[in-house]
């Protein structure tokens, strides 16, 4: 209504009731009710508005509305409307990385041009900086992003001169500007890499570089973007958004001493000391003289047994290798598996008609599992002897795990069955895990290596020693709370609760709002304005909705006059004149 047509209806009024103000009982009374549903909680309140002709009654209906009935010429009637105030943060926009962008509320609109101020945040993408955040068209930036891209999004808060705020989210997609960028290569003597020569690649793809030494040297080392990164046989560049560089350090092969060591009567071809590259071959011939045998050959402590020839590969330290030249008629190759010893060890010499003894240790945990005495298995002894020698022998030795389980558990819970649990070879254990009241699996520990909060586990086929070991945590539940547009939940977000507790939570409309809608777990439930949960013993949602509130002007006239229209009416609230407000005559 515009003011000359507000004018017109006020000077109207006073016209008509002059009549029973000049001739009339001036105590006579106009009863109006009035009932509101815009107070954002879903509940009506009803006023009654007495009416004495010739003094200004004020009163308050709704939420804000302030209604005052005269009977002076100068305003017979005079109310302020609350009205509806929409923030508009413009249309989701699309742009590239580097460009500039810029951020509109100028179509936010108060219906009495009453904006006073804006403001933006950003919420979720890539940070950027707003040249002026309380502006109503600021700019940014756009950042740079993935091949994949980005959203950013960014919240409008516009707040009118009655301190009234409304809210709009806008999204913008940034695109990424595929880039070409240089990879450097270079190496030092001694070696090449491939790719050879400055690699150009597109932003975001990858690629590989190998190293490949000349002989007589070693890669020692690779350095990327001035980094040392080690020697390695290939170096990838993933998902590449820069240049780089990547240089390989090659290094000549230190020299290597081959020593040798003679035992008894023989030679060793070519003699010792020998000095090659690291990395290089070396071949050794051993010639025993008459009546004298190779018993043994040893390299760096560990023996290789009765040879003629002997090559070492690829050496990269100095290695001493000793000869043992015997003079005797037979031989014992004795040896054995890890997890224990044999002992002598190795090749030893004997005569004709010599006794010889060998002594078998497991090491702790285990158990001697097979004795094997010229290709044939006896039982598992921890000593043996070859008696009255007269040919070569052989003896081998296998050990085993001691078959044993240790199953263990941490407090608020147990593991059944628990303790040093003893199995057969080849056999099953099945254990499961009980946590007390209150209490979940944390996790499940097998020989070391987590199983996550499993609540049994199966050991099959068991040829080893094992261990399980399970931990226990209380039990902790989520309510993720969320709302939707023009209100909010209090708290809002993920809740943690302990199991049994309670919790409570608040609904909170806009201004000229009202909760429509509220799920607990899916489920719908009447709107109300608020909710709590008892006992928690599981995961929960709750999603709470919001509508534009309704007013109901129900209007009553006493004795000796009327009101028009009268009944129940019912207008949105903060809705223009054009639409829905209703106009009343007394008379």
């Amino acid at each position: 209504m515009t003011h000359l047509s507000r004018y017109f209806v006020i000077v109207l009024t006073v016209f008509i009731m002059a009549v029973p103000v000049q001739g009339q009982d001036f105590n006579k009374h106009i009863h109006n009710r009035m009932t509101s549903a815009g107070s954002g909680q879903g509940i009506g309140e009803t006023i009654d508005m007495h009416v004495l002709i010739g003094q200004p009654i004020p009163g308050m209906v709704g939420n804000g509305q302030l209604y005052q009935v005269r009977t002076n010429a100068e305003d017979m009637l005079s109310r302020r409307l609350n009205y509806t105030l929409v923030a508009n943060a413009g249309l989701d926009q699309s742009t590239v990385e580097g460009h500039n962008v810029m951020l509109d509320a100028s179509l936010s609109y108060d219906p009495a041009n009453a904006i006073e101020k804006y403001q933006w945040i950003q919420l979720s993408g890539p940070s950027v900086e707003l040249n002026d955040s309380n502006a109503m068209q600021p700019q940014f930036i756009a950042p740079e992003v993935s091949t994949f891209g980005a959203y950013l999004v960014f919240q409008l808060t516009v707040f009118n001169t009655n301190n009234v705020s409304a809210q709009d989210t806008v999204k913008i997609f940034v695109q990424n500007e595929i880039k070409h960028f240089i990879i450097t290569v270079s190496a030092s003597a001694g070696g090449n890499i491939s790719p050879n020569e400055n690699t150009h690649v597109r932003e975001g793809d990858s690629i590989r570089f190998s190293f490949l030494a000349s002989t007589g040297y070693y890669l020692s080392d690779v350095i990327v973007d001035g980094i040392s990164v080690g020697p390695k046989d290939t170096y990838d560049f993933v998902e590449i958004l820069d240049n780089h560089q990547i240089y390989a350090v090659f290094t000549p092969r230190p020299k290597i001493q081959v020593a040798v060591s003679v035992k008894g009567l023989g030679t060793v071809e070519p003699e010792g000391p020998i000095n090659v590259n690291a990395g290089d071959d070396v071949q050794l011939s051993f010639s025993p003289h008459a009546n004298y045998h190779v018993s043994d050959v040893i390299v760096d402590g560990r023996s290789r047994g009765p040879m003629n020839d002997l090559l070492l590969k690829n050496l990269n330290d100095n290695v001493l290798v000793t000869v043992n030249f015997m003079l005797g008629d037979f031989h014992i190759q004795s040896s054995c598996d890890e997890n224990g010893s044999i002992t002598p060890t190795g090749w030893i010499s004997t005569y004709f008609n010599e006794n010889k003894s060998f002594e078998i240790v497991p090491d702790p945990g285990y158990t001697i599992d097979k004795i094997q005495v010229n290709g044939s298995y006896i039982d598992p002894i921890s000593h043996y002897t070859f008696w009255n020698i007269t040919d070569h022998h052989r003896i081998h030795a296998t050990f085993r795990p001691k078959m044993v389980i240790m199953a263990a558990s941490g407090n608020n819970g147990t593991i059944l069955p628990s303790g040093t649990i003893k199995v057969e070879a080849g056999s099953y254990k099945a254990f499961e895990m009980l946590p007390d009241d209150g209490y979940r699996i944390a996790d499940v520990l097998v020989d070391g290596e987590s199983m996550g909060p499993i609540e049994k586990y199966i050991f099959w086929d068991i040829q080893t020693g094992h261990t399980i070991d399970v931990q226990f945590v209380r039990n902790v539940f989520t309510i993720e709370a969320t709302s939707g547009p023009y209100g909010s939940v209090s708290p809002e977000g993920k809740i943690a609760v302990s199991p049994g507790d309670f919790q409570f939570f608040e609904f909170n409309p806009d201004h000229g709002f009202r909760v429509a809608s509220v799920q607990i777990d899916g489920n719908p439930i009447a709107p109300v304005d608020q909710y709590y949960f008892e006992n928690i013993d599981t995961n929960h949602s709750l999603n709470v909705q919001f509508e534009p509130a309704r007013i109901i002007v129900q209007a009553v006239a006493g004795s000796h006059g009327k009101i028009y229209p009268s009944g129940a009416v019912v207008v949105a609230e903060g809705a223009s004149q054009d639409s829905n407000s209703t106009r009343y005559w007394l008379y």
